[in-house]
């Protein structure tokens, strides 16, 4: 899995843009994804087949903690920076 190379892509459950996280090794299967993972919802797939669905937000507390949870993650403490930097401020 040397030539495995990691590529951002936008989320199919939560649908935001560079949230998911996909490992894609030409030398295994070209065009599917070995794995796929949701820093934001939580979606998980391999070889394209779905192991988690992405979690469902009710309200926005519920993204501002998915997002606190992920800039933590990211080792950052300021979320408003994480959004600028990751969002371009969005």
């Amino acid at each position: 899995m040397r030539s495995a190379q990691p590529v951002l892509s936008a989320c199919p459950s939560c649908k935001v843009e560079a949230a998911l996280l996909e490992l894609f090794d030409p030398e295994q299967r070209v065009g599917v994804a070995l794995e796929s993972q949701c820093r934001l919802c939580g979606y998980q797939a391999e070889l394209g087949e779905v192991k988690q669905p992405g979690a469902q937000f009710g309200s926005v507390f519920e993204v501002m903690a998915a997002l606190d949870r992920w800039a933590e993650e990211d080792r950052e403490e300021d979320v408003r920076a994480f959004t600028i930097h990751n969002f371009q401020g969005m």
